[in-house]
Parts: structure tokens; C-alpha cells; sequence
């Protein structure tokens, strides 16, 4: 029998600081890291999740895509923003058709506007598994 369980990966354990306002820093960050086989394709109530915590420092706005693909759209911080970002995607928007597992997934993240601290990115999602009975 196919049943399914909840499954994450740390993909940053640390901060990275993206700055869009000149200084030095970059204004974007590209992680990869390995989506398992058995990997639950849901729009619905099982959908995927990625974590993050952040600090902005000036008033910024970002874009996350994963596989290439836009799966967050300007997601906005005021100056002084301290928190965790849970945000649920559609797991057909970064993964179409096709898909083939286990697979490489760059997770890019892009500064739009202002300074921000990002750290601890983790994605969560459901996986497929066979129960053998006794």
C-alpha cells in the first residue's frame, strides 16, 4: 500500500545577507539541493513548503524560483522586519510534467529592492513510501 509522509531538507543552515542598495554584498543567492523520487505532486492541502527566517534591514522586496521557475513573487518586508517566512507553492508550478527524480533543484533567490538577512531555508514536502504488511 502507497501511503505518504511528511519529509524536509535543511538547505542553508546560516545566514546569507542579499543587499540591493550598492553595498558590496550580492542581491541574489542560487542553492541547490536533491528533491527526493516519490516526491507528492498536490495543489491541495499538501502542498510543498519553504522556510526561511529573515531580518530586513531597509524595505525590500523578493523573488524566489525553484527549478527555474517562479514560485513566490514579490514578497515584501518594511524596514526592521524580524520573522519566519512559511510560504505554501503549488508543486506544479516549479516541477511541470515531466519532472524526473531524484533531481538537482536550484532555489534562487532574488533581491528586488533593499538589504535583508536570510537564514535556515528548509523545504518541506510529502513523499510517497510502500507499507509492506506483516
Amino acid at each position: 500500500m502507497a501511503e505518504s509522509i511528511a519529509d524536509y531538507q535543511v538547505i542553508k543552515d546560516g545566514r546569507t545577507t542579499l543587499d540591493n542598495t550598492g553595498q558590496p554584498e550580492p542581491n541574489e543567492v542560487t542553492l541547490t539541493f536533491l528533491f527526493p523520487s516519490g516526491f507528492v505532486f498536490d495543489n491541495g492541502t499538501r502542498k510543498p513548503i519553504l522556510a526561511f527566517n529573515v531580518a530586513a534591514q531597509s524595505a525590500s522586496s523578493m523573488n524566489i524560483f525553484l527549478n527555474n521557475r517562479l514560485i513566490i513573487d514579490g514578497l515584501s518586508f518594511g524596514s526592521g522586519f524580524v520573522g519566519h517566512i512559511t510560504e505554501a507553492f503549488d508543486a506544479r508550478d516549479a516541477f511541470p510534467e515531466g519532472t524526473s527524480f531524484p533531481n538537482n533543484v536550484p532555489l534562487r533567490i532574488f533581491l528586488n529592492s533593499g538589504r535583508v538577512v536570510i537564514a535556515d531555508i528548509v523545504a518541506w514536502y510529502q513523499r510517497n513510501f510502500n507499507i509492506n504488511p506483516t
